[in-house]
């Protein structure tokens, strides 16, 4: 029988729709990331050992989520999006030495 190469093998791939109902292209960041949260809290009030307010305490592995985007940019040196699309460690590592973890 004919040998095929690795690179001219099918691959299945499913049907799978990247639009939301709101019909908006969902990229990896949007679709990893939480919805925007209502209330914005400083630094310092979202810093660990806390107390947290309960909005945060239910989303404690998120914290970061719930600084303005100026806030977000200065303290963690990137925007929510480029955050977002980092892998996981270095999201970790980020935010271990801003004390929001």
């Amino acid at each position: 029988p004919m040998e095929r190469k690795a690179s001219e093998e099918a691959v299945a791939v499913p049907n799978v729709s990247l639009v939301s109902n709101e019909q908006e292209l969902l990229t990896p960041a949007t679709m990893l990331s939480s919805p925007a949260p209502a209330v914005c809290y400083t630094l310092e009030q979202l810093q660990w050992p806390g107390p947290f307010p309960p909005e945060v305490q239910a989303h404690i592995h998120e914290r970061e989520n719930f600084l303005s985007d100026d806030e977000f940019e200065r303290v963690l040196g990137v925007s929510k999006d480029e955050f977002d699309m980092m892998p996981k460690w270095r999201r970790d590592d980020i935010k271990k030495s801003n004390k929001l973890f």
